[in-house]
């Protein structure tokens, strides 16, 4: 279907908790600290290894059956996005050697034999991991790299994504059992070059990716159920003086939704203090 295309799957996480509406509020608090180490779950066993050069894969995690954690190529900016279900953009501070293109690690963990982790059997090992495992991927980020994160949230302007009318034009998924993703790249549309695409994608996974694609936040208020397949093409760069199509927040009307602007909620993350590994 896009095969003359090039694609790349987006970010998991959106910027706060989506269709939240909260009066104004700015909270600031450290993670990582005394009182942290009370609360938060360990994993049983926990492994950490610099990635060989010779490896070319990055920033890949997986959740198996019984809970157990695999990262491959992954560096700890990545790691703090899943642990704490941000985005890239979310997220500042921190040395180099820990960005998005920094060191990467090796990383096999098993969460303890009375964990409710223990039980549950992903349908795909690429799914986010549960609350409880990105908790103790958190702890594993504070006991082995002595990360400190400052979590700050307030409400900023960003976007809602709606229904524009009645009815969406959106076609139900053909394959219940396709991996859910939405992501996006660009093809041979002369006029409209970029594009988004999504198979079993429901309308929460979609705002993450625009949130991500526009580095602003977006709340689905569609109130869409269900899963959905869709390729959207669109120009990012107004500049272009030879694409003819719509940006992409006026394209989205194609697949019958459309996007507001509207105070929404923001959640940034600082980091504050980070060392190099410690011993496993």
């Amino acid at each position: 279907m896009f095969s003359n295309a090039k694609w790349r799957v987006a970010g998991r996480f959106g910027p706060g908790s989506v269709g939240l509406r909260l009066g104004w509020f700015a909270v600031a608090m450290l993670v990582g600290t005394a009182a942290d180490a009370q609360t938060l779950p360990k994993f049983d066993t926990a492994s950490i290894k610099p990635e060989p050069s010779s490896v070319t894969e990055w920033n890949t995690t997986l959740v198996y059956p019984g809970g157990r954690f695999l990262a491959r190529g992954c560096t700890v900016r990545e790691l703090i996005l899943v642990a704490y279900g941000v985005q890239d953009w979310q997220v500042s501070g921190g040395p180099e050697w820990a960005g998005l293109n920094g060191e990467r690690f090796h990383i096999e963990a098993t969460p303890p034999e009375n964990s409710p982790l223990r039980n549950i059997n992903p349908e795909n090992p690429k799914l986010p991991p549960p609350e409880e495992e990105r908790l103790m991927i958190r702890a594993l980020l504070r006991d082995r790299f002595h990360l400190v994160i400052s979590e700050t949230n307030s409400e900023t302007s960003g976007y809602a994504l709606l229904l524009k009318g009645r009815t969406s034009k959106l076609v139900d998924a053909k394959k219940e059992t396709t991996f859910p993703f939405v992501g996006y790249g660009r093809d041979n549309n002369p006029d409209a070059p970029d594009f988004i695409v999504g198979e079993s994608a429901t309308m929460d996974k979609l705002a993450q990716r625009l949130s991500e694609r526009l580095q602003t936040p977006v709340v689905n208020e569609t109130n869409l159920e269900g899963e959905f397949d869709f390729k959207l093409n669109y120009v990012a760069d107004s500049s272009d003086p030879n694409a003819k199509g719509l940006l992409l927040p006026a394209a989205l009307q194609e697949l019958g939704l459309e996007m507001k602007r509207q105070k929404v909620p923001l959640r940034r993350l600082v980091v504050e203090h980070i060392e190099k590994l410690s011993e496993n």
